[in-house]
């Protein structure tokens, strides 16, 4: 087995940390110093999808593990439940935020809380100013199970 095969197969234990929390789909944001990426992500037979075809899950698996060769990536996972806002009806989305690095031939990763999720949410990114929080969103950390 190559190096890369192996680094591949470590992913999967991050891979897994997402897997507990998407019960059908959701949306995956990698984030790094070459800008933001949006991945479409299913649960379907066998785990998870990123993408909408076989071809675009293994480009992300390798996408992925090439961001995992810089300082580290960001990674939010937003999910969306079967429970439903009360006011406007809305799907209520969960949100997690992750960072993963590579760390010799391991990779580790880093849950933050929901706190620390909620308030990294509610600031614009180019400008610094608050933005107004969007309702039907839970924040998640390590502390709640989902």
């Amino acid at each position: 087995m190559s190096n890369d095969s192996r680094q591949l197969d470590r992913l999967d234990g991050f891979l897994s940390e997402l897997a507990k929390h998407v019960t059908t789909r959701g949306i995956l944001t990698l984030a790094s110093d070459d800008g933001a990426q949006g991945w479409d992500v299913e649960r379907v037979k066998g785990g998870l999808r990123f993408g909408t075809n076989s071809v675009q899950n293994a480009l992300f698996r390798a996408k992925f593990y090439g961001l995992l060769a810089s300082e580290g990536v960001g990674v939010i996972l937003r999910t969306f439940t079967s429970r439903r806002d009360e006011v406007l009806g809305l799907p209520i989305k969960e949100i997690r935020s992750y960072f993963v690095r590579r760390n010799g031939p391991r990779i580790e990763w880093r849950q933050f809380s929901a706190q620390e999720t909620e308030e990294a949410s509610g600031i614009d990114a180019e400008s610094g100013k608050i933005i107004p929080r969007e309702r039907a969103v839970v924040f998640c950390g390590p502390e709640e199970s989902g």
